[in-house]
């Protein structure tokens, strides 16, 4: 044996001892997020989390999207949703069983990407560095989102896309496209990693002969319209094409364009530092990162992952409004930045500095979760929830549920003035309206005075047996130039047909208080309270 096969045997060994010790470390975090999402299983819904689980239950009845519930989303996530329950069941528990498996397989995504575009330890790494990212309370990490699907299917979309030319088979590319369609479906922003899909397709076919590259590209854009097309006949066969037409286009084109450039760059300033918060060693780690692949491309193939970042980018910066959880979009790229810094460091030869770059790594990945170790592993779910969300009654949104099912019929209506589309899931009860957000109502945009009175005429007709008056400021966000019309109708409707026989005060400071039902009508109102009034 020469010395030169000695020396690359040894090197072989001390190469899969290291790899040995990330998979370690990937292993040991995926265990503490999965540890971390089963102990807050049961955290009480927020308000978009309602929205998709009504409209997902819905659907399991055979009522489809946009008749019962309105909104300008496309309807992914709502069968996302649907499908979800149908397996878990129609409960918080089942909701958030659902996020854990595609947290898990986008997980999987972050890893084979990185290890398709540098190696095993730039995979592990950045699929570690993402566990941890997505569990971010600061994004809601823990609230099953639209964007957590939106990344799933772009992910695997992208994934498909990542072999060369000649390893690529015509059905992967449109089945790729499929993906990256569905991932659209799930929430507009989607479109931004379609269309970054589609020019790195061009970059990676350029050398193609023309006829061969305009079939290749036709056959990705086919893949993509067509689960949009099929998604558009099948609210079409439903029968809601054109309420979906008016809130997924018309109001959805005024509402993406209300908010101006320099209110944008104000939110962004405002919502940054918050999201990147006490995980800023991780987004550290990706500064490096990047810095790194783009001083040796060779190695690092920067054009993907930048060319990812920039949709990432665009796809949370669409409308302006810079929502917190609209950032999940953005850590896939973030995650695999870091696994470039990881890797970088894993590759240099001296024992020492792969030691240091691996200690390192697990100290900027565990500070974040040790940081928040009272919420992650302490706070009871209603107190995590509390911690997370503040004021707003997603809590209490469950014993006023409890109620309203302990004592309506089953085909009783109700309807919630305010936007806390969790009480019609959680009750099991339909909506007198589509209106299950308040939002776009008291919003100063052309249609608000039309949906007043579209609301008001759906309650008229369907006589709910309940009303839910939710007052809380986020809510409503009732602006100075709000239509006042909804609240003058409210006040009479309610005086005239209604009498309250339930209140939930939510002072600022301690518990809440629940007369459920309520047994004094003189019962003086907090601040923010839940009154519940019944048809006389």
């Amino acid at each position: 044996m020469t010395r030169n096969t000695t020396l690359a045997q040894k090197r072989t060994k001390t190469n899969r001892i290291w790899r040995s010790a990330w998979v370690v470390l990937f292993i040991l975090a995926c265990l503490t997020g999965i540890a971390i999402r089963i102990r807050l299983l049961n955290l009480p819904l927020e308000r978009d989390e309602g929205e998709y689980a009504y409209a997902g239950q819905l659907m399991l009845h055979g009522i489809p999207p946009y008749k019962l519930a309105y909104n300008m989303k496309f309807p992914g996530t709502y069968v996302a949703y649907a499908m979800i329950m149908s397996v878990f069941g129609q409960t918080t528990v089942g909701v958030h069983l659902g996020l854990l498996l595609v947290n898990l397989a986008t997980v999987g995504l972050v890893l084979l990407i990185g290890l398709r575009l540098v190696n095993w330890e730039a995979g592990l790494a950045a699929a570690t560095a993402y566990v941890v990212l997505a569990i971010n309370p600061a994004v809601m990490g823990l609230a099953a989102h639209a964007t957590h699907f939106v990344v799933l299917f772009a992910l695997a979309g992208l994934l498909l896309l990542l072999g060369d030319t000649s390893s690529s088979s015509l059905s992967s590319i449109f089945i790729s496209g499929l993906l990256l369609g569905i991932a659209v479906l799930m929430k507009q922003p989607g479109i931004m990693f379609l269309i970054f899909g589609f020019f790195w397709l061009l970059y990676r076919e350029r050398k193609q002969p023309l006829p061969r590259l305009l079939f290749i590209l036709a056959l990705f854009t086919f893949g993509a319209l067509l689960s949009l097309i099929t998604a558009t006949g099948s609210v079409w066969f439903a029968g809601t094409l054109g309420s979906c037409w008016f809130w997924c286009v018309q109001y959805a084109r005024v509402y993406g364009t209300s908010i101006s450039i320099t209110q944008g760059w104000h939110l962004f300033l405002s919502t940054i530092p918050f999201v990147i918060g006490r995980f800023w060693p991780i987004w550290l780690l990706s500064a490096a990162g990047l810095v790194i692949a783009l001083a040796k491309p060779g190695k690092f193939r920067p054009l993907f992952l930048v060319g990812l970042t920039i949709a990432s980018a665009l796809a949370v910066s669409m409308g302006l409004y810079f929502r917190e959880h609209y950032f999940v979009m953005l850590l896939p790229a973030l995650s695999l930045f870091a696994g470039v810094a990881a890797a970088y460091a894993a590759g240099m030869q001296q024992v020492i500095s792969r030691v240091l770059a691996l200690a390192i790594f697990a100290i900027f990945t565990v500070f974040p979760v040790a940081t928040r170790a009272e919420y992650f592993f302490r706070m009871s779910p209603v107190d995590a929830c509390r911690f997370r969300y503040g004021e707003n009654p997603f809590p209490e949104a469950i014993k006023v549920a409890d109620f309203l099912r302990e004592n309506s019929r089953p085909e009783e209506r109700l309807v919630v003035l305010g936007s806390e589309p969790e009480i019609y899931f959680y009750s099991g009860r339909q909506s007198a309206t589509g209106f299950i957000y308040m939002y776009p109502l008291m919003e100063q945009q052309r249609f608000a005075l039309q949906m007043q009175r579209q609301m008001i005429e759906e309650v008229e007709k369907n006589r709910p047996g309940f009303v839910v008056f939710v007052w809380t400021p986020m809510s409503w966000r009732v602006a100075a130039g709000s239509e006042r019309l909804l609240f003058q109708w409210a006040d009479n409707y309610l005086n005239d047909n209604y009498r309250p026989v339930g209140l939930v005060n939510m002072p600022p400071e301690g518990p809440a208080e629940y007369h459920l039902p309520m047994e004094n009508a003189e019962l003086q109102l907090a601040e923010n309270f839940i009154l519940i009034y019944q048809r006389r």
